[in-house]
């Protein structure tokens, strides 16, 4: 399932899976505090698999919401904690 609808780049902080140098982030339209983060590759496709079920749950709810509750995509670049 791609839903990848855009792409800007930029660096944040995030407790992803290790491995993944990006993330696909969605951000709340109403709560901006209440953002989505889940591990994707490059290309910016989330491997489903790798998610636990309750992970892979929230991300098929969320990919559900978006543009009711949920600003679409956007492809970051993982900071790497030091």
């Amino acid at each position: 399932m791609n839903v990848f609808t855009g792409e800007i780049v930029m660096t944040i902080s995030a407790h992803v899976q290790a491995g993944s140098n990006y993330e696909l982030r969605f951000t709340g339209l109403f709560h901006p505090a209440r953002d989505y983060a889940f591990p994707c590759d490059a290309r910016g496709m989330v491997d489903l698999a790798r998610l636990s079920e309750r992970a892979r749950a929230s991300y098929l709810r969320v990919c559900a919401q978006v543009g009711r509750e949920f600003l679409g995509p956007v492809k970051c670049i993982r900071c790497l904690e030091l």
